[in-house]
């Protein structure tokens, strides 16, 4: 009876020890970076504000030019299918858009090149410390859908200085 119990567990052990190294069932770090373009700051600070409250993001840090940060607190998201299978006990996200100066700007006004960076970190059982390292195919998607989302926003509409 005991065999039968400690086979599952010692398989759900290799496969999140797997998991934390970047091998099968992960594609790797659960930072998420992408470039989204150019926008003016008048339009990230309307558009970045709207993406932080749309996607229920507290904001940490707010900075303005030369270089804009808008940092969100980390929050609790609800976990993926494909995590509950790992068996993850929490999850939390957090979402930081950095732009800067872009060199050769118009005559208009400034021209800023837009990153958006989505953190995500996992509880497993047993540990007491956030993994960074496991990240689903559920939780990339969520981080792509967001900076699509974001990137879609930001280039739809007039300019504005």
């Amino acid at each position: 009876m005991k065999i039968k119990i400690a086979a599952p567990v010692a398989v759900l052990f290799l496969f999140l020890s797997g998991c934390a190294s970047g091998g099968a069932g992960t594609s790797g770090s659960s930072h998420f970076a992408r470039g989204l373009g150019v926008a003016t700051a008048a339009d990230l600070n309307e558009h970045g504000n709207r993406f932080m409250a749309l996607h229920s993001f507290e904001l940490e840090r707010d900075e303005g030019p030369p270089s804009i940060v808008m940092e969100s607190r980390w929050r609790e998201r609800n976990l993926f299918p494909d995590e509950r299978l790992l068996g993850i006990e929490v999850a939390e996200i957090r979402a930081t858009i950095r732009a800067r100066p872009r060199s050769g700007t118009s005559g208009m006004g400034e021209v800023y090149s837009v990153d958006l960076i989505v953190e995500q970190r996992v509880r497993v059982p047993g540990e007491s410390e956030w993994n960074t390292e496991i990240s689903t195919a559920q939780a990339e998607e969520l981080a792509t859908t967001m900076a699509e989302d974001l990137r879609r926003n930001l280039n739809v509409g007039v300019r504005r200085f």
